[in-house]
Parts: C-alpha cells; sequence; structure tokens
C-alpha cells in the first residue's frame, strides 16, 4: 500500500497582509499539510507567450519560475493577493484545485476578497468560502482576524487532501 504525501498548500501573499500569509501558512502545517509561500512580486512577469529566456514566461527558467512550479504542484492555493492573471491563464493547469482567499480587515475587505474568488473562478479552480455564515469568518483569540486566516489555512488542507482523494477535483 503506497503512502500518500500531504498535500502541498501555496499561500500567496502581496507583502502587506504578510502576518496573515504565515499564520495561513502555519494553520495548514497544523493540519498536516506541507505548506509555502509566494510573493507576487516574485513572479516575474514578462510576455506569457513568448517563452524566452528571462522572459518570465512559462517554461522560461527565467525569474520566478520555481514560485510558478510551486503553484503548478500545488494541491490547494490560499490567495492574499491576486496571481497576475494573463500569466496564469498562459500556464494553465488550476482546474478543479481547491482556492480560498484572505484579505486585510480595512477599507473594503468584501470587495477584494470578491476579486480574489473571481480570480480563482477565471482559472477554473473551486473557491472555498469561510465556514459558518457571513459575519462569523473572525476567530475568538486574541487577534480574532488572524485565528480565522489560521482556521482558514487548516480548511485549505483538509479540503486539498479530500479533493486529492476524489476523483475529478472538488466540486
Amino acid at each position: 500500500m503506497a503512502l500518500t504525501p500531504p498535500p502541498l498548500i501555496v499561500v500567496v501573499h502581496g507583502g502587506r497582509a504578510c502576518a496573515q500569509a504565515f499564520v495561513a501558512r502555519d494553520g495548514a502545517a497544523e493540519a498536516g499539510a506541507r505548506s509555502r509561500l509566494v510573493a507576487v512580486a516574485d513572479l516575474a512577469v514578462g510576455d506569457p507567450g513568448s517563452g524566452g529566456p528571462g522572459s518570465g514566461g512559462p517554461g522560461s527558467g527565467g525569474p520566478g519560475e520555481e514560485q510558478w512550479e510551486l503553484l503548478a504542484e500545488a494541491d490547494g492555493i490560499l490567495f492574499g493577493a491576486p496571481l497576475p492573471l494573463p500569466e496564469a491563464l498562459a500556464r494553465g493547469g488550476w482546474q478543479g484545485k481547491p482556492a480560498a482567499g484572505f484579505v486585510r480587515p480595512d477599507g473594503d475587505a468584501e470587495g477584494r476578497l470578491r476579486e480574489l474568488a473571481a480570480m480563482a473562478e477565471a482559472l477554473g479552480m473551486s473557491w472555498i468560502g469561510p465556514a459558518g455564515p457571513p459575519g462569523r469568518f473572525v476567530g475568538p483569540g486574541p487577534d480574532p482576524v488572524l485565528d480565522a486566516v489560521r482556521r482558514l489555512g487548516s480548511r485549505m488542507a483538509r479540503m486539498a487532501r479530500l479533493a486529492g482523494a476524489a476523483p475529478g477535483g472538488v466540486s
């Protein structure tokens, strides 16, 4: 009987919600997943169709290629920031992967979260919303937002494990 490796959860962040990214990564790890951080700034974007050296295009081997490979290998992705959509679309391989998002709780947080969900939908990913009714996505700890993001990381790890066990991914 072959052992199934733990799922890989990648947390994409834009730098400004970095504390949340670390907490999401830790929540996924606590649930038994391998978890890694990817900063959007590290995803070099060039002409997605060229693929030439240094272009940042698919298979270019240029800057950011390791991060794109991590995203391709991921069993689930937590978005704290959007991916460069033209590049992500050109790369493909997103269909059916579980995705969820987190944002800073200031300004139009709900609007930013909707943008992340729309991006995941455009990529063909399966969006996982917070557990519980709207307005109950904050936790009871000393920092309720970080507590909620940690639980989201843990939930993503469980969903990725289930998606890997089911043919055709999450539905």
